[in-house]
């Protein structure tokens, strides 16, 4: 629409919006005229004498004149015509009656005004004048007395001049109103021609955003809701949809959309068009599935708005498509590996969740939800602060900020732990591996957390143990030295010191070889320092039993007589001892020795009877237990005593029985050779309720001192749960590798079937398209020729038509038969579409091709297909063009080998053409 129709229209409304007004006015003068003089009328007739009916019949007869001006739209001259007749019979009606005292006179200011407004400038001056010549009537009148009846009172000097006044200021207020009117046509002049500027940047700006709709990838398009169709569609729809927009135009919204899509439309567009009509306005944002021209689908991003169009009140829709297909397999591609990853991560065995540097917790596995007590979606959100005890919380955040200032890679197993606290409030003790990444310049830290407080209990334990040991070592009866490798005494416990007679501080740094020991033999004889057990066991690294000495002790002094026990210690792949501890016992007291080491065994059983594992001693000769805790019957349902009659095969699943004959020999030469360290192995042992249980043994070998036999040392724990996890673990991976093939697979057959013909099971369009391009890349490099053959069967409607498409069928498969067989194994076959056939022959000159072509053609001649009783046989018409002979674009040979292909069919058919020679 132009800007020049716009103006004038605007122009036009606003002088028949003017012209509509003053038409109202005078028709109300015109029926006010009448009314009153109708009042008149009827108050002379019935309370007067009448004199005043023809006056007032005329005046009302002549009304008719502005009225029929006013009919036919000739306001001007139907205003002034009021205006007159109105003063006039307002002079006669004065001339009449009581002079110029008559109230009647005022109607002349108020015609002035209405005149003015009427006809501006023109019409008061038209009223004025008509006013001023009544005025003067009337004046002339009074003097003279020319009134009909006369009257003896005359109209004074201020009558005349509060009248002038009147008619002043009747002039001054119209005169200031038209110049109100006048400047308001001046300011809508100039609005008018702001709106012609505006309109034309309008035009302009329409011009620019239609270029940009036809010309970006985007589809912009209007949808009109009211009259169920596209109002308009940028022309890039064909692009992306393969139809032209006169075809989108024409369908509808169902035809384009696939049908979740269209049902997710159809429920959406109600409750937003309601949200549209109660003020809201907003931007949607879809994915919706279309259908293309070809068949396939398209998954577009669409954005929308509503709008209502100024033209004909209908609410529209305004969006933008665009095509998100790459974009929606990236993201299937990445939600796969994202449920790849989150099933490996919700089957780790340790509790694993992410934070950002606000500590919030954006993920976490299935083990965190089982560990801590919360759901998932009560970890997800809360800040990682929460999870430990209110007396940490502070100083941990410290630390966190200093690791995000400085984040670093932490291992499990690194000696920091920490203490959780489960929802329920009970703590956790924890071990944890931090690891960090920064993703758009931020930091965000996995942590793997690892419930330590079997760990723990087991640290607990050894720490009693210890102090325990400890006690024992400062309390025990027998005296305990350790002396160094050079033989230099560097502890000793209390009974060490009460047996010996001196303090620790004293026997520091003395060495067996220092004669103040006064050590004697059994004989009393002297015992050299070089005999002494410790430094026996220093000088051949093997342990010294049972020798007793005797050894002055100088707070009694007098012997003290001791049973020596020296035994070496080795440091890891060492071969000499790095220190030996002597053990002795104050043989003059065997009794009191004899009921401490009672003591000390009472308490090494009760250790061993109420641990949960189970600890046991196997005799290698005999192959039975000869010490089992009482905890096997925790941990098999077996007592003890029925497990100590049973053999070590009873004991044993056969496998695991197999496996333990199979390393035994192993373990009993390792420990021959001197290797004293422990094994580890899992096996699997029988219950008394008939079902197995898997353990974990933890073994090493010593010889028993009292009957000289091989035994085992032992202690199980019960890994059964661990062993099923594992197991579980494992046939998740096995099924995940089994439908990873399988996947695998099917893509591969996908592949072979989107490549070939169905019908022939030659290659199809779409392959050759990928071959001949990649083939005239390679022959441009090798310097090499690619000949194409193009084949058509002639007549082949004719056969379908006459004999139906199975027969035409086994045509083409026999045709395509015949191309595999004879060709080369560098030679591609494709059917290309319907009866037509392509043969790519790399390395091929044009006329070796031709005679190829020819020999086709002959063998094609000799197809029979039986139908009936009839026999039936074909013809074909081949076209052949040469790269780079002919050209060079792989669209284009085929373009000319068809051109080839056309001109043998019009030279009558059965015949090969060559490109260039037609």
């Amino acid at each position: 629409m132009s800007t020049i129709p716009n103006k004038w229209l605007l122009h036009h409304n606003t002088q028949g919006e003017e012209e509509k007004r003053l038409g109202r006015i005078l028709l109300i003068n015109i029926l006010i005229y009448w009314v009153g003089s109708g009042i008149i009328l009827f108050m002379d007739l019935v309370w007067g004498d009448g004199s005043l009916w023809l006056l007032l019949t005329s005046g009302c007869v002549l009304q008719l004149i502005p009225m029929v001006l006013l009919r036919q739209g000739k306001l001007s001259k139907s205003s002034l015509a009021t205006a007159g007749i109105y003063i006039t019979f307002i002079t006669i009606a004065a001339t009449l009656g009581q002079g110029i005292h008559d109230y009647a006179l005022i109607a002349y200011p108020v015609m002035i005004m209405f005149a003015g407004l009427a006809q501006k400038r023109r019409g008061m001056i038209f009223a004025t004048g008509l006013t001023l010549a009544g005025i003067t009537w009337l004046t002339f009148g009074d003097i003279y007395g020319l009134y009909i009846p006369q009257i003896n009172m005359h109209a004074t000097v201020f009558d005349y001049v509060i009248l002038i006044i009147i008619i002043i200021i009747s002039n001054v207020v119209v005169h200031l109103l038209i110049e109100h009117l006048d400047y308001t046509n001046t300011q809508l002049k100039i609005e008018l021609k702001e709106r012609q500027k505006t309109e034309e940047a309008l035009k302009q700006s329409r011009e620019m955003y239609r270029l940009l709709a036809e010309n970006v990838s985007d589809v912009i398009w209007i949808y009109d809701i009211i009259e169920n169709r596209t109002r308009y569609i940028s022309p890039s729809v064909e692009r992306l949809r393969g139809y032209s927009p006169e075809e989108v135009i024409a369908g509808n919204m169902e035809s384009a959309l696939a049908p979740d899509s269209f049902r997710y439309v159809q429920q959406s567009i109600a409750s937003r068009l309601k949200d549209f009509q109660n003020g809201q306005q907003a931007f949607y944002v879809d994915e919706l599935e279309q259908i293309c021209k070809d068949g396939s689908t398209v998954w577009t991003e669409v954005t929308a708005n509503f709008q209502i169009n100024p033209e004909n009140g209908h609410i529209e829709i305004y969006g933008v498509s665009r095509n998100i297909n790459e974009k929606r397999r990236a993201r299937e591609a990445l939600l796969a590996s994202e449920e790849r990853i989150r099933q490996l991560v919700d089957s780790a065995p340790y509790l694993i969740f992410g934070i950002d540097q606000d500590g919030t917790i954006n993920f976490a596995n299935i083990e965190a939800s089982t560990l801590m007590g919360y759901s998932n979606n009560e970890l997800v959100g809360k800040n990682v602060d929460e999870l430990l005890p209110d007396r940490f919380r502070y100083t941990h955040a410290e630390h966190r900020h200093g690791y995000n200032e400085k984040p670093f890679i932490r291992q499990l197993g690194t000696g920091v732990n920490l203490l959780a606290q489960h929802k329920d409030g009970r703590e956790i003790p924890v071990d944890i591996k931090l690891s960090y990444y920064r993703f758009e310049d931020s930091l965000h830290i996995i942590v793997f957390m690892q419930d330590i407080s079997e760990r723990k209990k087991a640290e607990e334990l050894l720490h009693d143990s210890e102090a325990r040991f400890r006690l024992l070592f400062e309390t025990m009866v027998q005296g305990v030295v350790f002396q160094s490798k050079s033989g230099e005494v560097v502890l000793a416990n209390p009974a060490a010191e009460h047996l010996l007679g001196l303090t620790s501080d004293q026997m520091q740094g003395r060495t067996s070889m220092d004669p103040r020991w006064r050590t004697i033999h059994e004989d009393g004889s002297e015992l050299p320092g070089q005999e002494h057990p410790a430094m026996i066991a220093l000088r051949t690294g093997q342990e010294v039993r049972n020798v007793v000495m005797g050894v002055f002790n100088p707070q009694v002094n007098d012997y003290r007589w001791i049973n020596v026990h020296a035994v070496p210690q080795f440091k890891n792949d060492e071969q000499e001892p790095y220190q030996v501890y002597t053990t002795f016992d104050d043989v003059t007291d065997h009794k009191q020795i004899n009921e401490a080491l009672k003591a000390s065994e009472t308490r090494y059983r009760l250790l061993a009877e109420n641990i949960s594992d189970v600890i046991w001693i196997l005799d290698v000769h005999i192959m039975r237990f000869r010490y089992v805790s009482p905890s096997i019957e925790k941990l098999r349902g077996y007592t003890v005593d029925e497990v100590l009659q049973q053999s070590l095969s009873e004991a044993l699943t056969p496998q695991s029985f197999q496996l333990l004959q199979e390393k035994l020999p192993t373990y009993v030469q390792e420990y021959l050779d001197g290797n004293t360290g422990f094994h580890v192995n899992e096996v699997e042992q029988p219950c008394k309720d008939g079902s197995t249980i898997w353990t974990e043994a933890t073994t090493s070998f010593h010889i028993n001192e009292a009957t000289s036999h091989l035994e085992v040392y032992g202690v199980s724990r019960d890994i059964t749960e661990r062993k099923l996890n594992e197991r579980l673990l494992m046939q998740a991976n096995q099924e995940l590798h089994n439908h990873v093939k399988k996947v695998e697979l099917l893509r591969m057959e996908l592949q072979e079937q989107a490549i070939h013909d169905p019908l022939t099971g030659l290659y199809n369009r779409r392959y050759l398209a990928e071959y001949l391009a990649h083939e005239l890349n390679r022959a441009e490099r090798e310097n090499i020729p690619i000949s194409l053959l193009m084949m058509d069967v002639d007549h082949f409607k004719d056969i379908n038509d006459s004999y139906g498409h199975k027969t035409g069928d086994k045509f083409l498969i026999a045709i395509a038969d015949l191309l595999k067989t004879n060709s080369r194994g560098s030679d591609i076959a494709c059917r290309y579409g319907g009866e037509e056939f392509i043969l790519v022959m790399s390395g091929i000159e044009t006329q070796a091709a031709y005679d190829r072509a020819e020999q086709f053609r002959t063998q094609c001649t000799q197809i029979y297909i039986q139908y009936e009783t009839k026999s039936i046989n074909i013809t074909v018409s081949v076209g052949i063009a040469t790269y780079p002979n002919h050209t060079k674009m792989a669209e284009d040979l085929i373009l000319k080998a068809d051109k080839a292909l056309y001109q043998s069919k019009e030279n009558g058919r059965n015949r090969v053409m060559i490109w260039g020679e037609i």
